[in-house]
């Protein structure tokens, strides 16, 4: 019995959170500040048809959305789905992958973007179950460190929703906005992140223009 493994999201544990700094928050430089240092953080270019020989476009939007699903079991920060996809796309940008290989790149770059930006990261037994086991965690310990080499061991991704707190500080100084606002900035960054139909070229767009459409919408 003290092997059995239950696989359930704690969500009755709740993340404690700062005190926004109205500081930070009203300094005009951070978003200027933000779209400069995104750059260095796109994908080098169209993957998908210059480095990927086995990877097709419908491939990464299942792995995509799999991703997502994992991180709303989970109850994860809403950064971490962005973020990860980031991660993913910079590595396939550079790397040419088999099929086969697609998820256990996802899961290596859901445990790293949990382990950067939230409290409770994710654990190689989780990741491997979610998998239905189809990766072991040997593979995936070896293939994360494959991934920071490949990477240059920088994470640190500006992504779509580093820009909404900002944004709607901004916003609520001409209107009220709610929560459910909010809600719906991230949910909308990661139907781009996920990409597909129309909407299969957004995973190249750039964070900063993914998060200026959102409003302008």
């Amino acid at each position: 019995m003290d092997q059995l493994y239950c696989p359930e999201a704690t969500h009755e544990i709740e993340t404690n959170r700062a005190r926004a700094d109205r500081v930070l928050f009203d300094d005009y430089r951070i978003v200027p500040n933000l779209l400069t240092c995104e750059r260095k953080y796109h994908p080098t270019c169209d993957y998908l048809v210059k480095v990927q020989t086995d990877i097709k476009q419908h491939m990464r939007r299942e792995v995509a959305t799999w991703m997502l699903e994992v991180c709303e079991e989970r109850g994860c920060e809403e950064v971490v789905f962005p973020l990860s996809v980031n991660l993913m796309d910079r590595f396939l940008s550079i790397v040419n992958i088999h099929r086969s290989q697609l998820q256990l790149l996802a899961s290596v770059c859901l445990l790293a973007a949990s382990k950067l930006r939230q409290t409770r990261s994710f654990s190689v037994e989780q990741l491997c179950y979610y998998t239905d086991h189809s990766i072991t965690p040997e593979e995936l310990i070896s293939w994360e460190l494959l991934v920071l080499t490949k990477l240059g061991w920088d994470l640190g991704s500006i992504v779509a929703t580093d820009f909404v707190d900002y944004t709607l500080h901004s916003l609520q100084k001409h209107a009220k906005l709610g929560s459910r606002v909010r809600q719906h900035a991230f949910t909308f960054i990661s139907l781009c992140a996920i990409g597909g139909g129309k909407n299969q070229v957004l995973h190249e767009t750039r964070p900063g223009k993914r998060y200026s459409c959102e409003y302008k919408g």
